[in-house]
C-alpha cells in the first residue's frame, strides 16, 4: 500500500532547512507491532532533541480482541497518558511506556551500529537511503533522508546522518511508516513538550525488575477471577514457542 507523504514547504525548502537546524518540524508516523496493533505517533524535533509521542485514539476501549490465529489479546490499559521517547544530544535517551497498565519512566543507554547501503529510493520526492542495524535480538531495515539532516527517528532508532522515515523489522513484527512530514518555517529553539524530570528516571535493570513484578501481579489477579475448575495461568520463562517482545534483552545485539 502506498503511503503518501505531504510536504509543507512554507517559504523554505529542504536546502534552506539544512542550513538552519533550529527550525522545529513534525512527522506523523503509523507504528504497527506484531502485525496487529497500529498506533499513530508524532515526532517533533530540532537540531538538538526529538520527542516521539503516542497519539491516543479517542475510540480506544478497554477489552479484548482476537487475532487471525485465534490468539486473544487483552487491552488492559485504563489511563490515557501517552507513551513517549525523548532523545537529547545533551542529556541522553529517556522513555515512558505502559507496562501492565502502569507507566514506567526509564533512561536507556545504547548505541546503534548502522550498516549503510548504496540502495536508494524516493518517497514522494524525498530521496532516501537504506541502512540496517541489529538491536536487542532483532534486525531492522530503515530508510532515512539526508535532506533532513538530523540524527533522529521513530521509537529508539536514531544515530544516522538524516531523519528516518520508514522502519521495517525483518520478521514483520515491527513497522513504522511516515504518513505526513511538516516543515515549520518558524525559528524557535524550544520544543514544546510536557515537563520531563529526568532525575526520576529508573535504570533499565530496575525497569526489568518492575516489569517482572507487574507481570506476576497481573497473572495473580487474572487467576483470582477465573471460574472454578479452570487451570490457572502460569509464567513459563523457558517457553520457546511463546511470542517474543519487541526488545529481547537476553540477546547480545
Amino acid at each position: 500500500m502506498k503511503i503518501v507523504i505531504t510536504i509543507f514547504l512554507l517559504i523554505i525548502n529542504f536546502q534552506i532547512y539544512s542550513q538552519n537546524l533550529s527550525i522545529i518540524s513534525e512527522i506523523l508516523y503509523e507504528q504497527t507491532v506484531d502485525g496487529f496493533s497500529s498506533t499513530e505517533y508524532k515526532l517533533i524535533f530540532n537540531n538538538e532533541k526529538s520527542y516521539y509521542e503516542e497519539v491516543i485514539s479517542k475510540e480506544y476501549k478497554k477489552g479484548k480482541t482476537r487475532k487471525e490465529d485465534g490468539t486473544i489479546v487483552f487491552n488492559i490499559r485504563d489511563n490515557q497518558k501517552p507513551n513517549f521517547y525523548y532523545n537529547s544530544r545533551k542529556n541522553g535517551f529517556y522513555f515512558s511506556q505502559v507496562v501492565y497498565n502502569k507507566h514506567l519512566f526509564a533512561k536507556d543507554n545504547f548505541e546503534l551500529n548502522w550498516t549503510l547501503s548504496e540502495e536508494v529510493k524516493t518517497i514522494n520526492d524525498i530521496k532516501c537511503q537504506k541502512a540496517t542495524t541489529k538491536f536487542r535480538g532483532r534486525e531492522y531495515i530503515v530508510w532515512f533522508t539526508n535532506k533532513i539532516p538530523v540524527p533522529f527517528g521513530p521509537w529508539k532508532l536514531n544515530g544516522l546522518s538524516g531523519l528516518i522515515l520508514e522502519v521495517y523489522e525483518t520478521t514483520g513484527f515491527f513497522r513504522v511508516v511516515a504518513k505526513k512530514v511538516t516543515i515549520n518555517s518558524k525559528k524557535n529553539d524550544t520544543i514544546k513538550i510536557p515537563f520531563i524530570d529526568i532525575n526520576k528516571a529508573i535504570s533499565m535493570n530496575e525497569l526489568k525488575t518492575q516489569t517482572s513484578k507487574l507481570e506476576k501481579n497481573f497473572i495473580s489477579k487474572l487467576n483470582s477471577k477465573l471460574p472454578k475448575g479452570i487451570k490457572p495461568f502460569k509464567i513459563d520463562e523457558n517457553c520457546e514457542d511463546c511470542p517474543k517482545p519487541l526488545e529481547i534483552f537476553d540477546e547480545k545485539n
